[in-house]
């Protein structure tokens, strides 16, 4: 009865870990406080994870310093359920017809704690402006709370996504789509999010993914906003992660930003904070 009761509780942990882990891919301060939103943005440090399409359009602030802009951010999540750490870059060609990304992060709960390391390709594939992408990510877990299931968790998971641009004289459209784990690796795949983003006049941007279309884990909407406040160096954010609020703000100058941001998640207030500069 003892082992019985053991693998029982094995499974259920792992269960809870595999959840954990999908949830817990390395964003930034920014994502954070725009609800989490990702598949139709996918223009910063962690695109290759968000949705490796975007790559080829990453944002420098503007900056094309070398034939190869990047990207680098470090962020780290404060007073939070899964605590993780991240160091993640991305840059793309001068055209932006093709980019890459790559990073490393580490998150951990009650129990546990997992190391990721991952990278993506994004090329225009099917004209000018629709890339494709694919990433690779690998888990290396432990488990600190039952021995015996340590190693269990260890996978290698793939991402595939798409991305449109449409542009019109006053606004400029993303609308993203990515099969996350095709494999199924982590036991809760293949999913898929599909998400917009569109610049508006005045500095503001507004982004939505429906995340987990086919509700093989959370089927839920996440919606985020940012706004450059003219004349300012000031990036005010909010959103709605699963109808949890989120919020925050960005210091940018000179090639590099200082972001924070909140969330009211059910089981209590978060925050993270990123450093990002681009060159």
């Amino acid at each position: 009865m003892k082992s019985i009761a053991t693998i029982a509780v094995v499974v259920v942990l792992l269960a809870a870990l595999i959840t954990a882990a999908a949830a817990s891919e390395a964003t930034d301060a920014r994502v954070f406080a725009m609800g989490g939103v990702r598949a139709g943005l996918a223009n910063g440090a962690s695109s290759f994870l968000d949705n490796p399409a975007g790559l080829p359009d990453v944002d420098t602030f503007g900056l094309r310093l070398s034939p190869w802009p990047m990207i680098v951010s470090g962020s780290t999540t404060l007073d939070a359920d899964v605590d993780t750490w991240s160091v993640l870059g991305a840059g793309r060609n001068q055209a932006g017809t093709q980019g890459l990304g790559a990073g490393f992060w580490h998150a951990s709960g009650a129990g546990w704690d997992s190391d990721f390391i991952g990278a993506g390709y994004g090329l225009d594939l099917f004209g000018p402006d629709t890339a494709l992408g694919i990433a690779v990510i690998r888990e290396d877990r432990t488990t600190t709370m039952l021995p015996e299931a340590n190693g269990d968790g260890d996978a290698t998971v793939f991402n595939v996504g798409v991305m449109k641009r449409i542009s019109d004289p006053i606004n400029s459209w993303r609308v993203g789509l990515v099969a996350r784990d095709v494999t199924d690796e982590w036991g809760n795949g293949p999913t898929f999010d599909l998400g917009a983003s569109v610049d508006l006049p005045a500095g503001l941007l507004v982004a939505a993914d429906l995340v987990d279309l086919t509700d093989e884990v959370d089927s839920h909407l996440n919606l985020g906003a940012q706004w450059a406040v003219p004349l300012t160096s000031v990036l005010v954010r909010a959103g709605l992660a699963d109808g949890d609020l989120t919020a925050g703000l960005g210091y940018r100058v000179s090639g590099l930003e200082f972001s924070a941001g909140w969330a009211d998640f059910e089981g209590g207030d978060e925050f993270q904070v990123s450093a990002t500069g681009c060159f």
